[in-house]
């Protein structure tokens, strides 16, 4: 039989067990509050887009050159590394 004391010692740390546990997610909430309202603050402190998109320049737009190259180097490297899987 369960005596009058182990009754009471269980009920207490019941008791405590729910303090800690209210403790514990008010500070986690405290804590994603003061998050949320740090990023609303950095957002209209510095917009990160602007109100019109930006085209881009020129310089931005690659050169059939460059195209050429860039395929060049990508299907040397995939011809390689498929040489490389084969010996193995």
């Amino acid at each position: 039989m369960v005596s009058n004391s182990e009754v009471v010692k269980v009920s207490q740390l019941l008791a405590q067990a729910a303090e800690l546990m209210l403790i514990g997610m008010s500070s986690v909430l405290l804590f994603l509050l003061l998050l949320i309202a740090a990023m609303k603050l950095l957002k209209t402190l510095f917009p990160y887009f602007p109100d019109q998109p930006q085209r881009p320049t020129a310089s931005a737009i690659p050169s059939r050159a460059m195209i050429a190259a860039v395929t060049a180097a990508v299907h040397q490297h995939h011809h390689a590394v498929t040489k490389e899987q084969s010996h193995d």
